[in-house]
Parts: C-alpha cells; structure tokens; sequence
C-alpha cells in the first residue's frame, strides 16, 4: 500500500462518506473529530518503506509513491511530519465545533480541503501543485459562502488574487524547465524569479496584495476564516522551502534572500502597525497571519541551518496560536449574536489568558511555544544581518503594544469574570488550551526533535 493512498486518498473518501451524513450533525461531528485522530496519529507514527507486518514471507509496509493521471504524488518520513502538522490544523478547527457552532458543511469540506493541501505538497513534478491549490480556492468559496447566498466582496477578492497566483506559477513552470536546457541564461532566471515572486506574493497576501485578508476576516466567522487562512499559509509557506530545495540555482541567487528579508520585515512592520490602530477585533486574525508569515520568510532568508530550524519550529505554534485565536473571536462573536436583548456582555477569565497565551507566544516570549523559534532567529540574524534584527526587534515591540492593546479593548467590551455562565464542555476546552500552550513552552525539546527531522523531506538544505 502507498503512503499517499492512506493521506491523500482516504481523506477524500471521508470527506464523500461525511457529505452524506451531514445532516446527521453530532452523528458527522464526531465521525469527523475520530478521522482527524486516526490521520495525525497514523502520519505521527507509521514509518515510510520500513516493514510494518511479517508473516512468514508475506510483508507489509507502505510505500512513498504512487502514480496518477501521469504525475507521482510522493511521502516520504520527513514529508509526514508536515502531513500530521495538517491534520492538527483539521483536528483543531473540528474539536471547535464542542464550544461553538459550524455549519454542517464544514466537517466535510475541511477534509477535501486537507487531502488536496497534502496532495498539492506531494505531486511531482510540483509546479502542478498550482492546479490543486486552485481546486482548494474554489471549494474555499463554497466554504466560505452560505447556501442559497452570492459570495462576500471579501470573499470574491479572496477568489481573484489567489486564482491570479495560478498563472504566474504555471508560466514560471515553463522558464524554470528552460532555465535547466540553459542554465546560464541570466535573462531566465530573472523572468522566473519575478514569476515565483508575484505567484508567492499573491498566494501569500503579501502588502499590497491583502487587502482581502482583512475583509473576508470582518465578513466571515472567525473559525472558518482563520481555517482556510491557516491551511493555505501553511501549504504556500512549505512549498517556498520545496522549490528552494529542488532548485540549485535559486539557493545559489543570493537576490532571491535579499527580497525574502525585504517582504518579511515588510509584513512585520505593516502587520504589527495595523494591528495597532485596528478597531475591528476581527480583522486581527489577518494580522496575526501575516505577522507570522513575515517572521518564516525572514527565517528563509537566512539560508542558513539556523534559518531552516527557525522555519519548522515556527509552524506548530502558529497553528496553536491561530486556532486558539480563531475560536476565541468565534465564541465572543456568537455570544454577541445571542445577545438579542442588548445585554453587558461578560466573557470567562480563560479567554483573556487565551488572547494573552496567542499573542504572547507569537511574539516569542520565554515559557511559550514559539520562543525557540525567534530565539534560532535571532541567533542566525546577528550573525548575518545585525540591521535586519533590529527591524525585526522593533516590529515585535510593537507587535507587543498591539497585544496589550487589543487586551485591554477586549476587557473594558466584555468584562471578564470568574462567575460568568458557561458551560463544563466549554470551561474544559478553554483550560485545555492554556495548559497546552504552558506545557509545550516549559516542556518544548521532545516535540521540537519531532519537528526538526521535518528538514529530512528537503535534503539539499544545508
């Protein structure tokens, strides 16, 4: 059996099998929350070309490849570690559904969704994870998009640049196979890097090209924002790494790490400003991504053992903080579409810790998950590029400012206190949250090994 078939394949046919039965919602709920187990335990622990049963002559193990339509999808070991970092995002955003309400879409579509991502990660050649990118952004409108309904103008921005992001990376796909019969033209690889460059840009949200982040945020629920956001940043993020690997010649130009360092410090600063003066709690989920998405294109940019590291460390934190942000903002916004009479609204004292834990984390303080990642960052940029570290020094004070910021606005709307009805189901969830994100900053090495052999899957990285 083959690897693919398991993750790619499987997941598909659940997402067909979870279709049929959504109205059906607890019943879909919780066959979709077991999926999602069997998938990231499964992609955690089931080793790739290595015997799993022998019986007598008789053995089974799964193999990395598998061809179809005339492209080979491919998983190897270190390609599942990026494989069960996707299934956490799904994992997270269905456990949601216990605290706040889903559309019963959304349980069978974050499946579809899932497959094709990993799909698009393990295709070769993987320029035509373009193609299956551009499936996930049409069935991310349906997503996003009530029955019955004409898409948001968040929504069709959402739909226009991603699908721009498509052409450029299938021309690119063109000059990059004339660059390997002419490796010396300098003229083609110029026009390949402002392909990748705009195909990236847009893909990404790159400033200026964001401006659909921060409405689809306003318009949409939070979870179902914060989900699509997340799966493509992650996606979009891995396969920068995947072309830096599979290309020699870009790992050789250093421009391409010059303009990586720019856009980054560039999100940094446009991303930690906006948040600031942000009015509007839920367009602060864009931020957040694209602050993020700044600091992994600066770890990129370094080109360097120390940058890498930075770069796989910093996925799993992101997922955390994202999600826990994700619910949080959903939680308040149903409280307040609940509120018919007009009500003081008050939230528990565990949601504020959670704002707090998100942020935090994400600014890399000490004790939280993301801490070693900046700290891998900030080791390799003083060595590299003292001038850059200072800019991203300041981005992150400022980053800082906004958290306590949105903080203190979100204390004086919903006054929290200890007293406040919720239920035993949504006091356990939000209590879990906090004590993941303490236990995994105090306790961060084990997992943290975990994550650093994700490097395997891109072996020309030194």
């Amino acid at each position: 059996m083959s690897a693919p078939i398991l993750w790619i394949g499987m997941p598909l046919l659940v997402a067909i099998f979870l279709w049929t039965i959504r109205k059906d919602e607890r019943r879909t709920l919780i066959w979709g929350l077991g999926f999602s187990i069997f998938f990231f335990i499964s992609s955690s622990l089931v080793p790739i070309g290595k015997p799993l049963i022998r019986i007598g002559e008789f053995v089974f193990q799964f193999s990395p490849s598998i061809s179809f339509l005339g492209r080979s999808f491919t998983l190897r070991n270190g390609d599942l570690i990026y494989t069960s970092l996707i299934y956490v995002i799904l994992f997270f955003f269905i456990s949601m559904a216990f605290i706040i309400d889903v559309p019963v879409k959304f349980v069978p579509l974050s499946f579809f969704l899932t497959g094709l991502f990993i799909g698009a990660l393990s295709v070769q050649p993987f320029l035509y994870a373009a193609l299956l990118l551009e499936i996930c952004v049409i069935l991310s409108v349906v997503l996003l998009t009530s029955y019955g309904k004409l898409p948001s103008n968040g929504v069709m921005r959402f739909l226009i640049f991603q699908s721009i992001a498509m052409p450029f990376m299938l021309i690119s796909g063109w000059v990059l196979s004339a660059i390997e019969a002419n490796p010396t033209e300098t003229r083609l690889i110029f026009q390949a890097l402002v392909l990748l460059g705009l195909g990236f840009s847009f893909w990404l949200g790159v400033f200026p090209f964001n401006a659909w982040m921060t409405q689809i945020s306003e318009e949409k629920p939070p979870f179902e924002v914060g989900f699509v956001l997340l799966l493509f940043n992650t996606a979009t993020l891995i396969l920068i790494i995947r072309y830096l690997d599979g290309f020699v010649w870009l790992r050789d130009d250093a421009r391409i790490f010059i303009v990586l360092r720019f856009i980054g410090i560039l999100l940094l600063a446009s991303s930690s400003l906006f948040f600031f003066f942000e009015k509007n709690i839920y367009r602060t989920t864009a931020y957040l991504i694209s602050f993020e998405t700044g600091l992994s294109l600066i770890s990129l940019s370094l080109n360097d053992t120390g940058g890498w590291n930075a770069f796989v460390l910093m996925i799993l934190p992101r997922i955390m903080a994202i999600s826990l942000w994700s619910v949080l903002l959903t939680f308040i916004q149903q409280l307040e579409e609940n509120n018919t009479e007009k009500q003081a609204l008050s939230i528990h004292p565990a949601m504020i810790f959670g704002f707090f834990l998100s942020t935090f984390s994400i600014a890399g303080i000490p004790v939280l998950p993301a801490f070693y990642s900046r700290l891998s960052l900030f080791e390799s940029l003083a060595k590299k590029d003292f001038t850059a570290m200072i800019w991203v020094t300041i981005c992150i004070l400022v980053f800082l400012l906004s958290s306590i910021r949105f903080i203190r606005k979100i204390q004086k709307l919903y006054s929290p206190r200890i007293d406040v009805q919720i239920s035993r189901t949504e006091k356990l969830y939000l209590y879990g949250w906090n004590l993941l994100f303490l236990l995994i900053g105090v306790f961060p090495l084990p997992l943290y090994k975990t994550l650093l052999s994700m490097l395997q899957a891109f072996p020309n990285l030194k």
